[in-house]
């Protein structure tokens, strides 16, 4: 924030710019997922996977279930993009403060992904 207490032009751009894209990229991926899986022959049967590898082992098979697991994927990681890149925004306009709130952020995120893995 500068001195007067606004959010500067170009953290508000890239903040817009992020969102929009990850929705967008979303929106897409899960589509032509949709879309592959009205279009597979056994539809349904298939595996839906559930762990970082077999979504990567769906995706590269071109298997429904992981396409859209990888939307989902860049669904959740949007916003926590959207926070990493803060921290670099802050920490060019040296605002130190919203640097250490936002890396607390992106810390509580991060532990939150790994102990939702865990449990």
């Amino acid at each position: 924030m500068d001195k007067a207490g606004k959010v500067p032009r170009d953290l508000e751009l890239l903040i817009s710019n992020t969102l929009r894209t990850g929705l967008i990229a979303c929106g897409l991926i899960t589509l032509i997922g949709l879309v592959r899986l009205q279009l597979a022959p056994v539809g349904l049967s298939q595996s839906f996977p559930t762990t970082l590898p077999g979504i990567w082992q769906a995706l590269r098979a071109l298997h429904p279930y992981g396409i859209i697991d990888v939307g989902l994927i860049v669904l959740i990681l949007t916003p926590l993009f959207r926070v990493a890149a803060s921290v670099f925004v802050y920490l060019r306009e040296r605002d130190y403060t919203f640097v250490a709130i936002t890396l607390f952020v992106l810390t509580m995120l991060i532990i939150s992904f790994a102990l939702g893995k865990a449990g």
